[in-house]
């Protein structure tokens, strides 16, 4: 389960502080590196099918 909690929280406290257009490249960057590391995860464990 990828928890996007913090993140969402984050990019609230920082609106204002960064353009609307850092802010959604920061969460489309950290949530392609949340499920890239979940999906290594499941893969090490044999929960994948490919």
């Amino acid at each position: 389960m990828l928890d996007t909690t913090e993140l969402l929280l984050g990019v609230y406290e920082l609106l204002g502080k960064y353009s609307s257009a850092d802010l959604a490249f920061a969460v489309e960057e950290n949530l392609a590196k949340g499920i890239s590391e979940l999906a290594i995860t499941l893969a090490a464990k044999g929960a994948l099918k490919l």
